[in-house]
Order: C-alpha cells, then structure tokens, then sequence
C-alpha cells in the first residue's frame, strides 16, 4: 500500500492497544514505559521467524487471514486487511493477537478492546529518557 510520513499506523493487525513482553522493544516506542495488564481471554497466535521472512498464524488466524485476503491482500492494503483480520477474529470471540518473534513470546500484544488493558500503576516503570542505574 502507499507510504505515509509523519502519522500513526493502524497497527498490524487494526486499532487497538499494542502491548510488548521485551523492554527493549518497548523502549523504541515511547519515553514511559508502564506496566500493563492484558485482559484474559482468546488471542490469536503469530509465530515470526527470520526478521519477518516467515508469518504462521494458528489456525484461528489462519482462518482470518484468508477472511481478510492474505499475504496479496495485506501488500494491496494493509489497512483493509487488518480491518477484515480483526473482524473475523472479534466475531470468532477473540480479543487480540499475541505475536512471537523467533524465540521470544509476546513481543507483541494486540488488545482490540483499549478500556479492557489496565495499569498494574499510575507511575510509570520507566523512563527512557532518565539515566538507568546499573543492577
């Protein structure tokens, strides 16, 4: 699809609050990190491996993926076709997308729901701009 400068993608897989188990991945969105808590319930998986060569998706994924168009259908347009992703997926009873990049879990979290994530505090569990101390 067309590149756009200077504004917020829909995220990969649509709207929603995007959450991350890595602290080095969260560091490279933002300058306070809190810690969150996603809701319980039914995630989709991803599986990623080889810097994006390869996107497996569980069954119920698999499923939306097809809904939406697949691979042809996200190069087209990657906005539409997360459109179609979530809605097959929230009309199955999903709530979100869990994605793991080679061996790491949840690099990241997609919560359709932004009400539905809570902060574990209303004080951030960094600040990237502050001078972290060594452990």
């Amino acid at each position: 699809g067309p590149l756009r400068i200077g504004e917020r993608d829909a995220g990969w897989f649509g709207p929603g609050v995007y959450l991350t188990a890595s602290l080095d991945y969260a560091k490279r969105w933002g300058r306070y990190i809190y810690k969150m808590i996603p809701p319980p319930g039914k995630y989709a998986q991803v599986q990623v491996t080889g810097g994006y060569d390869k996107v497996s998706y569980d069954a119920i994924g698999q499923k939306a993926d097809e809904y939406a168009g697949g691979k042809e259908a996200w190069v087209e347009n990657e906005r539409l076709w997360a459109q179609k992703f979530q809605e097959f997926l929230v009309k199955s009873g999903f709530i979100g997308v869990r994605v793991h990049i080679d061996n790491e879990k949840d690099v990241e979290v997609a919560v359709f729901n932004p009400a539905s994530v809570k902060r574990e505090s209303e004080h951030p569990f960094l600040d990237t701009k502050q001078p972290q101390q060594a452990n």
